[in-house]
Protein backbone atom coordinates (compact mmCIF):
# COMPACT_ATOMS: atom_id res chain seq x y z
CA UNK A 1 0.00 0.00 0.00
CA UNK A 2 1.17 3.37 -0.82
CA UNK A 3 1.39 6.16 1.80
CA UNK A 4 2.43 9.81 2.00
CA UNK A 5 2.46 12.58 4.15
CA UNK A 6 2.52 15.44 1.33
CA UNK A 7 -1.03 14.52 0.05
CA UNK A 8 -4.24 12.75 -0.38
CA UNK A 9 -3.94 9.41 -1.88
CA UNK A 10 -7.19 8.46 -3.53
CA UNK A 11 -8.15 5.27 -5.41
CA UNK A 12 -8.92 4.79 -9.23
CA UNK A 13 -12.60 4.63 -8.38
CA UNK A 14 -13.58 7.26 -6.75
CA UNK A 15 -12.33 10.57 -4.77
CA UNK A 16 -13.25 12.31 -1.03
CA UNK A 17 -16.81 13.47 -0.35
CA UNK A 18 -17.16 16.95 -0.71
CA UNK A 19 -19.69 19.01 1.70
CA UNK A 20 -22.67 20.97 -0.01
CA UNK A 21 -21.47 24.25 -0.12
CA UNK A 22 -17.89 23.14 -1.33
CA UNK A 23 -20.12 21.39 -4.45
CA UNK A 24 -22.15 24.72 -5.01
CA UNK A 25 -19.19 26.65 -5.35
CA UNK A 26 -17.49 23.90 -7.72
CA UNK A 27 -20.19 24.01 -9.98
CA UNK A 28 -20.57 27.84 -9.87
CA UNK A 29 -17.27 28.18 -10.81
CA UNK A 30 -17.71 25.76 -13.83
CA UNK A 31 -20.45 27.92 -15.13
CA UNK A 32 -18.47 30.77 -15.00
CA UNK A 33 -20.23 32.42 -12.32
CA UNK A 34 -18.47 34.64 -9.64
CA UNK A 35 -17.30 32.59 -6.84
CA UNK A 36 -15.20 33.85 -3.59
CA UNK A 37 -11.81 32.11 -4.45
CA UNK A 38 -10.47 32.96 -1.29
CA UNK A 39 -13.61 31.11 0.13
CA UNK A 40 -13.42 27.88 -1.84
CA UNK A 41 -10.09 27.46 -1.40
CA UNK A 42 -10.76 27.75 2.45
CA UNK A 43 -13.60 25.49 2.45
CA UNK A 44 -11.45 22.70 0.53
CA UNK A 45 -8.91 23.07 2.66
CA UNK A 46 -11.06 22.43 5.74
CA UNK A 47 -12.65 19.69 4.00
CA UNK A 48 -9.95 17.32 3.10
CA UNK A 49 -8.45 17.94 6.62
Amino acid sequence: MRHSTERTLTSPVGSLPRPADVVDMIVRKLHDEEVDAGRLKSRVREAVS
